[in-house]
């Protein structure tokens, strides 16, 4: 997937406007660098932790209620 925005975006009638610049695709064109650190990140945002730890539970749901 970064590859692809990176520097595989194809122009096409189906391309959003905000993936444009005129009537180019834009390309992030990304280091080797910034590709890794951008999947480092992408892998942060991955596990269980959110769903399972009571510390991140609703804020509008009262404890032992719902």
């Amino acid at each position: 997937m970064v590859d692809h925005y990176s520097d595989g975006v194809q122009a096409g009638p189906a391309l959003d406007n905000q993936l444009r610049q005129g009537n180019a695709p834009a390309l992030l064109n990304l280091s080797e660098t910034h590709r890794e650190a951008l999947v480092d990140f992408m892998l942060t945002l991955t596990g269980e932790t959110l769903e399972t730890d009571s510390k991140f539970a609703d804020p509008f749901c009262l404890r032992g209620i719902g």
